[in-house]
C-alpha cells in the first residue's frame, strides 16, 4: 500500500544520499514482513545497492506493547514466513523488542537459524528490578545462542535517562559477557538518546565499559562487528 511505497522511496533516497556524500554505508529498511507481497517489496528495496537488511519493531515498552498489541507478530505465521523470505534474500533483521517478549521471540528465531539478527538496544531492559534484570539476562542468553545473532550496545540513555557511569557499565558488561565482544556493536541511538545525553558522553561511557576487555574488543565493538554484520566494504 501507500506505506510500503514510502518505505521504498526512503530507501531510494538514502541510496542517493550515499552516492552523493558517501554515507550511509548501509541501509536497513522498513518493511512489513507479514505482507503477502513481501518478496516483491524486498526486490524494490534491493534496487538500492546499499540495502543490507530490514527493521520491524516488535516491541517498544511493556505498557505500550500491552496497549497496542505490538508483539502479536511473533505469533503470526506470515511473519515467520517473512523471516525466511528475508534470509533467503540474503538480508538481515534488526530486532527491537522488550524483555517479556524475549522467550517467544527466541523460540521463533530458533526456527530460522540462517537469518542474521541484530538485537537493538540491548534487548530494552526497562525493568531494573532484580526480577526484571534476571528475566533480561535469561532472554539475552537465549538470543545470544542464535547462530547468527549480534547485539547493539545502544539505547541505554533512552531506557534510563538518569544513568550513572557505574549503572551503564554494569548493563554493558552483561551484554559483553553474554554475546562476547566479537558480536557486540556500538549504536548511538541518535537523535533519540540525544534528548538525554551528549554524543560524546555516550561514546565515552561505552568505551570505558569495553576497554577492560582489551584493544581487540574495542576494535570489534566500535567497528569490526558492524562492518562484518552489515557487510561493509
Amino acid at each position: 500500500g501507500c506505506r510500503a511505497g514510502l518505505e521504498v522511496e526512503e530507501t531510494r533516497w538514502l541510496q542517493q544520499v550515499a552516492e552523493r556524500d558517501g554515507l550511509p554505508s548501509a541501509i536497513v529498511a522498513g518493511a512489513d514482513l507479514a505482507a503477502p507481497d513481501l518478496a516483491a517489496r524486498l526486490a524494490k528495496h534491493a534496487r538500492s545497492p546499499r540495502l543490507r537488511g530490514v527493521r520491524q519493531i516488535v516491541g517498544r515498552e511493556p505498557a505500550d506493547d500491552a496497549r497496542t498489541g505490538a508483539g502479536r507478530v511473533l505469533d503470526d505465521p506470515a511473519f515467520a514466513a517473512g523471516l525466511r523470505t528475508l534470509a533467503a534474500a540474503g538480508l538481515s533483521f534488526d530486532l527491537q523488542l522488550t524483555v517479556p517478549q524475549m522467550p517467544r521471540a527466541a523460540a521463533l528465531f530458533e526456527r530460522v537459524p540462517e537469518l542474521a539478527v541484530a538485537l537493538c538496544h540491548c534487548g530494552s531492559p526497562w525493568d531494573r528490578s532484580a526480577e526484571g534484570l534476571a528475566a533480561w539476562r535469561a532472554g539475552l542468553a537465549r538470543l545470544a545462542r542464535l547462530p547468527r545473532s549480534a547485539c547493539k550496545l545502544s539505547g541505554l540513555s533512552m531506557l534510563d535517562p538518569a544513568w550513572t557511569g557505574a549503572g551503564f557499565g554494569e548493563l554493558a558488561r552483561v551484554v559483553l559477557d553474554t554475546f562476547g565482544p566479537g558480536r557486540v556493536m556500538f549504536g548511538s541511538n541518535f537523535p533519540v538518546d540525544g534528548l538525554h545525553r551528549r554524543y560524546d558522553e555516550i561514546v565515552d561511557a561505552t568505551l570505558r565499559a569495553v576497554e577492560p576487555y582489551g584493544p581487540t574488543a574495542v576494535a570489534r565493538v566500535f567497528e569490526g562487528t558492524a562492518r562484518e554484520f552489515y557487510r561493509l566494504a
